[in-house]
């Protein structure tokens, strides 16, 4: 895949994750509210990878495009605020996660807002999931990362993969 033509791959994902979280944005991050870095860096959506397309179908038919979307602003108030443990390079990870994913649990128990999680085994993490909805603009967005689980998340959700 040439990263300099498909922003969405692994490469254009590290770059743009990496571009987010230079240290120079995260100590001027260091100590604010979600608004606050929010009104600092902005908040648009950018493609930050891609989900296999067989799993479009259960994000609803309005949903078309398997990139999937975050904002710079909730990317760096995750990791200063949720996640200061975990060292920034992981996250360049997330399209790794989001195509080569162990697990695929479908959470429906809201139909206005149908979600997947990817989940991955690492070793240095045990498990890592990245969430994904669509609930803006017909695009599906990361709304949640977790690390170093040691329990299996989302036990009581079905498995989708190989569906």
């Amino acid at each position: 895949m040439n990263a300099d033509n498909e922003n969405t791959g692994e490469r254009g994902t590290q770059k743009c994750i990496e571009q987010w979280l230079l240290p120079c944005n995260l100590f001027e991050a260091a100590g604010k509210s979600r608004s606050e870095i929010f009104t600092v860096f902005g908040n648009e959506y950018e493609p930050v990878g891609k989900i296999p397309a067989c799993y479009l179908k259960y994000l609803g038919d309005e949903v078309k495009d398997t990139a999937v979307y975050s904002g710079k602003g909730y990317f760096i108030d995750h990791c200063v605020n949720h996640h200061p443990e975990i060292e920034t390079a992981e996250y360049a990870k997330i399209h790794d996660i989001l195509s080569n994913s162990d697990y695929v649990k479908l959470d429906d128990r809201k139909p206005e807002r149908t979600s997947l999680a990817f989940i991955k085994r690492y070793e240095k993490y045990n498990t890592v999931v990245v969430s994904v909805d669509n609930t803006n603009e017909k695009k599906i967005i990361v709304y949640k990362t977790f690390f170093g689980k040691k329990t299996a998340p989302y036990a009581n959700l079905r498995s989708i993969q190989g569906d």
